[in-house]
């Protein structure tokens, strides 16, 4: 059996499948985008996952196509193929031999996925190291921190206990109220554990060919639910105030999880108009419909899906 053979038809099966979870990204994320609301985020986790579930689930449904076929569920037809077509018949395994720009394009592909890995973990882990830092700087462990910075920042920060830091200059910036208005917002991104879930985010996105996409949507649905929370509390016209009066302060926060996120357009007119309670559009559920019948399409089209692969290989 030649399982460099193997190997080498599902990195193929892996690559060009993660081609098409990107295609389907860029044609349904700007539906998201049009109708970013926190009941949207469950959306946008599906759609984050999908380079790394839709390679697992062809793998899986290839390896169980092969089973199917030695277990006579299917009718196998790996006697019509030449012995060098490639067929998902573990008792017929194409006897191939990989030419060495085939072995060289299979680990050219493995080494580009693990240094994307690599190269967009890195600013999580610059962002995790930053807080242990600016946690140890902090004297006790109370939930709000002041920060000694002239800039006006407000940001949660911190693992599974996240620490809210409010700088100086955001104090002389605002009233009292305002303040509180801040340190609300900032108490959602803690309640709804924002710190945690936007870093595990942002590692589903490593292997996004556009990351930007989802990762705006998702920053934005953040905020919308930090908004309504705060509104639900105040005023939203004096809400979108302070918004208003931070945008005026041009600060933006080096940190994902802050009231100085972007989208304030959006945000404000969300607050104003009331729109957090607008659907996700029904078309997005294409993709969940896709995801179900992708397998039994593989299944009962694998002899063209092989002679596809031959093509490509």
């Amino acid at each position: 059996m030649n399982y460099l053979a193997l190997g080498w038809m599902l990195i193929v099966v892996a690559t060009a499948t993660w081609v098409l979870s990107n295609v389907l990204i860029v044609l349904f994320s700007p539906l998201l985008r049009r109708a970013s609301t926190p009941r949207t985020r469950g959306h946008l986790w599906v759609m984050a996952s999908l380079p790394w579930v839709l390679p697992l689930l062809v793998i899986v449904t290839l390896l169980f196509l092969a089973l199917a076929k030695s277990q006579g569920w299917i009718h196998h037809h790996c006697e019509t193929h030449l012995a060098h077509h490639p067929h998902f018949c573990l008792e017929h395994l194409p006897t191939f031999a990989l030419h060495l720009s085939g072995s060289l394009s299979g680990m050219f592909i493995v080494m580009c996925s693990f240094c994307l890995i690599v190269v967009r973990s890195v600013p999580i882990w610059q962002l995790q190291a930053k807080s242990r830092t600016f946690q140890r700087l902090v004297q006790g462990k109370s939930l709000r921190n002041t920060l000694d910075d002239e800039r006006p920042l407000a940001f949660a920060l911190g693992g599974w206990k996240p620490s809210i830091f409010i700088s100086k200059g955001l104090r002389e910036l605002l009233s009292p109220k305002e303040m509180r208005i801040v340190v609300s917002h900032e108490v959602a991104h803690v309640r709804h554990k924002d710190v945690n879930k936007n870093a595990l985010f942002e590692m589903l996105l490593t292997l996004h060919a556009f990351p930007r996409l989802l990762r705006s949507s998702w920053n934005l649905t953040s905020e919308l639910r930090a908004d309504r929370y705060v509104a639900q509390k105040f005023d939203a016209l004096e809400v979108a105030d302070v918004l208003l009066k931070l945008r005026r302060a041009t600060t933006h926060s080096p940190f994902p999880t802050s009231i100085h996120g972007g989208q304030l357009s959006e945000r404000i007119d969300a607050l104003i108009h009331d729109k957090h309670s607008r659907r996700s559009p029904i078309s997005i559920h294409l993709i969940y419909f896709f995801l179900m019948v992708f397998p039994c399409l593989i299944v009962f089209s694998h002899h063209s899906l092989e002679t596809l692969l031959g093509w490509l290989i």
